[in-house]
């Protein structure tokens, strides 16, 4: 196991059920901070935490979908993905009726999907990176109302990489980061 790795299931309990504000200061307060990582499942003997997704909260399950959807992009990036989720909510259809709902609806966000390898990602590792304090922010905010749509309503978005089939039944908003935004 490599230097700074924490594993020990009882920081994952607190963790999961922590404010913003208690999360961010746990990095700052850290003297492990060069060396967090994701921690894999394999690389821990004899500890098994797999996450259930759907005994998730609200707040966790959409910054996992923040993160495994968009960790890479900018903080506007991400806040487009997370808008994603919030206008299908708001669109009161099948998506759902949860931020939950619509983020696990099966198919519809890639990283959930258990083919994809952000699942295994999202779903074996305890996610202790300051990337993911900041999808648990944007999280929050989307959550509150504290961020304005950055997507102009949108309620799709794929990859530059891919032209999914839905492309033609829809209307091209946006381009943000490496995320192309539809209606």
């Amino acid at each position: 196991m490599n230097k700074g790795t924490i594993i020990l299931k009882e920081i994952y309990e607190d963790v999961k059920n922590m404010s913003i504000e208690e999360y961010n200061k746990l990095f700052k307060e850290s003297k492990f901070l060069d060396n967090i990582r994701l921690i894999s499942i394999d690389e821990i003997k004899g500890f098994n935490m797999i996450i259930n997704l759907n005994d998730l909260s609200e707040k966790d399950i959409l910054a996992r979908l923040i993160y495994g959807e968009a960790r890479g992009e900018s903080d506007e990036g991400k806040k487009a993905v997370a808008n994603v989720v919030r206008n299908r909510l708001k669109k009161k259809s099948w998506y759902g009726k949860s931020y939950k709902e619509v983020s696990l609806k099966p198919k519809q966000f890639s990283c959930f999907n258990q083919e994809d390898p952000n699942y295994k990602i999202l779903t074996e590792l305890v996610i202790f990176d300051p990337i993911y304090g900041k999808c648990l922010e944007i999280a929050c905010d989307i959550i509150n109302n504290k961020i304005k749509d950055n997507t102009e309503s949108s309620t799709h978005y794929h990859t530059v990489g891919v032209l999914p089939y839905w492309v033609s039944k829809m209307t091209f908003v946006k381009q943000i980061g490496n995320h192309k935004f539809y209606k």
